[in-house]
């Protein structure tokens, strides 16, 4: 299709295939094409627009299932793995961190931003944990929320975790 300067045009897009036991994914891209050069002379520096849109089919029934798949640190750097069990895309909208002494005082919080996670599919997540810090927490919680659900997780943390 061709949608000229300053036209609006509305894309549906439809399927006739029946929901799956797992959601099938799709990307759609629309792409816009270069335009003809400008006069002799003109300075030209075309940045041509793509869009690439995410497209679900939701099985059924739907079965959303994360788990909290790894929790380690090694030199600092904490690595949290999320896995999706489930048959549906879970969107995972933060990670908490938050590292402790032994007293259970916070020594360090940050959240981290998440991202949608297909089924079967797992990402792992780091945060560096502040060396200046690192020595002297006992252990790191950590809170990862989705859309559907909660996973809690805790690592105790030991001193050659901090240090290369």
């Amino acid at each position: 299709m061709t949608i000229k300067k300053g036209e609006d045009r509305l894309i549906r897009i439809g399927t006739q295939v029946k929901p799956a036991a797992a959601e099938k994914t799709y990307r759609i891209y629309l792409e816009e094409l270069p335009t003809a050069a400008p006069s002799q002379g003109a300075a030209h520096c075309p940045v041509p627009l793509a869009v690439g849109v995410p497209v679900f089919l939701q099985p059924d029934p739907v079965r959303p299932r994360a788990r909290l798949a790894s929790l380690s640190m090694r030199e600092g750097r904490l690595s949290i793995g999320v896995r999706n069990e489930g048959n549906y895309h879970i969107v995972i909208r933060t990670i908490s961190v938050r590292g402790v002494d032994a007293a259970g005082k916070a020594l360090v919080e940050q959240e981290l931003k998440g991202w949608y996670l297909l089924n079967g599919a797992e990402r792992t997540y780091t945060a560096d944990v502040p060396k200046d810090r690192c020595r002297s927490l006992a252990r790191v919680e950590i809170t990862v929320t989705t859309d559907t659900e909660t996973l809690p997780g805790q690592l105790d943390v030991a001193r050659e975790m901090c240090s290369p």
